[in-house]
């Protein structure tokens, strides 16, 4: 087979934020990329010369000692133009200075020789990288133990009734949560605001408050502006007792599950 079908692109990137930022992001909360780069990334569409494409892509190798993460391309666009297609990022420290230099490589094989290197997706790729070092600095200037927001959006087909007969109730709630293989106990205060389509989890006594000063899970729906459903946003206002405690990732993962886990039970309704 022609040498000209296989091809490797790389590029460094220089950043101020650390390695182990970069790591934890690409490693624990891909979902957020959206969020921080949402001109480019809009949920598992990616935005290149102002056309949507469609990626998707699995974990084949991380090596949390080299902040490396390796990602297979197997559904999407860029399978039309190419056989394989794998993504490695590594965020080292720089040689001087504080910050991180991040280190991007394409490595693919193209359907035929004709096919031109995928250099728009390098540059891509580049201009995330500086959005994800734009959030991230402004999430290690909050970071230590005040309070901070972390905030997911769902798509969902319906109008989700999160409200109870039109009527601002206040009630006690306790439950027993699971994520990630490990369960626990939450009692919280419920709030809900039918005005603005809002359910708000006060959070006073349970596991999380091992970890967390405050925990306020919230549920805020709103209408769909690209049609029908609706935009569950999602968020948790959350406090660590230390510097130590991760944020609240696993949970926020949890509310997404909930909230397609309702949107199929409304649906069916």
């Amino acid at each position: 087979m022609s040498s000209d079908v296989y091809g490797k692109l790389e590029t460094d990137v220089e950043s101020k934020a650390s390695p182990k930022k970069f790591h934890d992001i690409f490693k624990h909360r891909p979902h957020h990329i959206s969020n921080h780069s949402s001109d480019k990334v809009h949920g598992c569409e990616i935005h290149e010369d102002g056309k949507p494409r469609v990626a998707k892509e699995i974990v084949e190798a991380i090596d949390d000692e080299k902040n490396l993460i390796t990602f297979r391309v197997i559904e999407g666009d860029l399978l039309e133009h190419f056989k394989s297609f794998i993504i490695t990022v590594q965020a080292n420290p720089k040689p001087e200075g504080e910050g991180s230099l991040l280190h991007w490589t394409l490595e693919y094989e193209k359907h035929h020789g004709e096919i031109i290197d995928p250099h728009t997706l390098l540059q891509f790729l580049s201009d995330v990288s500086k959005d994800l070092e734009t959030h991230l600095l402004e999430y290690e200037a909050e970071a230590g133990t005040q309070a901070v927001v972390l905030e997911e959006r769902v798509m969902v087909t319906g109008d989700m009734p999160w409200t109870r007969n039109g009527i601002q109730m206040v009630t006690y709630e306790s439950c027993r949560i699971s994520s990630h293989g490990t369960s626990g106990v939450f009692k919280e205060k419920v709030e809900f605001d039918d005005a603005n389509k809002a359910v708000i989890l006060n959070g006073f006594e349970g596991d999380v408050f091992n970890e967390y000063k405050l925990f306020k899970p919230v549920y805020h729906v709103v209408p769909n502006p690209k049609g029908r459903g609706s935009i569950a946003k999602l968020s948790i206002e959350y406090e660590k007792l230390h510097e130590g405690v991760p944020p609240p990732d696993k949970y926020v993962k949890l509310m997404v599950n909930i909230s397609k886990d309702l949107d199929v039970h409304f649906g069916k309704a």
